[in-house]
This record gives structure tokens, C-alpha cells and sequence, in this order.
């Protein structure tokens, strides 16, 4: 893995807005659901909304392990991340994400009870770009050349 290659991965993650999302059920299945993209730091946080009442969060709260998966079909360029997801009520986190547009789902507001942030920490990935393949790259060498590239 190089510097252009994780550039072009957090490109990718910014021109995405949504995010395929995976979690384990109780039987020990993927379950897949697109979700908002909503924030990030770098290629190792994530933040997502969801209803705290969903099926989805029993999951993660089950069981953390999740993948994240940004994609452009067109260019055949995919990100695949493998981490896990925390389940966050705090206020900081909810205000962190929110969008005024959000009380279409939560009408009692960034307060609503309902309302939850998904945080999700990766640890490694996979990267494919026109034919190019990285696999299981580590999150945190991403990390550091991000940061020589100061971005």
C-alpha cells in the first residue's frame, strides 16, 4: 500500500454517501443494510445513525464485529473495512452527526430517545481500484500515511 492508494480511499469514503454496513445475528449470519454516511476521521472512525430500537443495534450490541463496505460500481473501486461498532448515546456523539433534515426519523429532535450513533472503529481492510487489489491492509499504516500527506 502506498500514499496515492489511501488517498484514493479516503476519497472514495468522501464522495459516498451512504455505506453498506454488516452485522452478525443471533445465528451467527451477515446481515447487510446501506446506511447514511455521516462523518468520519480518516479511514479508522465511522459515524452512522440508527434507531436505538432497531434490530440492527441488538446486533452490534450482541455482537460488535462489522464491516464497512464504500463502493463505486461504475469504476469498480471498493473499500472493505473490518472492525467494530459501538453503540453511542451520548449527547457529544448525537450532536456530532446530526442534520436538521434528521427529524423526519426522530421528530423529538438530537433528545430524541430513540436516536443513536453507531461508531464504528476499523482495524483492516481490503481495497480493489480498476482491476488494482490491496488485500488486508492494516488501518493503522493507512493512518500513518495520512497523516505524512497531513490530511
Amino acid at each position: 500500500m502506498n500514499r496515492e492508494q489511501v488517498k484514493e480511499m479516503l476519497k472514495l469514503v468522501h464522495e459516498s454517501p451512504n455505506v453498506y454496513v454488516a452485522s452478525v445475528d443471533h445465528e451467527g449470519y451477515p446481515n447487510i443494510k446501506c446506511i447514511f454516511h455521516r462523518d468520519h476521521d480518516g479511514l479508522s472512525t465511522f459515524y452512522l445513525s440508527s434507531n436505538l430500537s432497531s434490530l440492527r443495534v441488538k446486533q452490534f450490541t450482541d455482537n460488535p464485529k462489522s464491516c464497512l463496505y464504500f463502493c463505486k460500481e461504475e469504476k469498480i473501486q471498493a473499500l472493505m473495512l473490518k472492525g467494530v461498532m459501538e453503540v453511542c448515546t451520548d449527547l457529544e456523539n448525537r450532536k456530532r452527526i446530526w442534520k436538521d433534515t434528521d427529524v423526519m426519523y426522530y421528530p423529538k429532535g438530537v433528545n430524541d430517545p430513540d436516536y443513536c450513533v453507531l461508531r464504528f472503529r476499523a482495524t483492516e481492510g481490503k481495497y480493489w481500484n480498476y482491476g488494482e487489489r490491496i488485500d488486508s491492509f492494516s488501518v493503522e499504516e493507512a493512518e500513518r500515511l495520512l497523516s505524512e500527506l497531513n490530511f
